[in-house]
């Protein structure tokens, strides 16, 4: 059970492309992805 005081941070790890705007929309997927399971930061 959580308290008020604990937190949960997400990490992702990807290999980037030379496509810098493939690359933010993988990103973007990983971070909603960990947001969905919990992540707050």
């Amino acid at each position: 059970m959580k308290t008020r005081n604990e937190i949960t941070i997400g990490l992702i790890q990807m290999r980037c492309q030379k496509d810098q705007a493939s690359n933010l929309k993988k990103a973007i997927e990983m971070i909603r992805l960990a947001a969905k399971k919990g992540a707050q930061i």
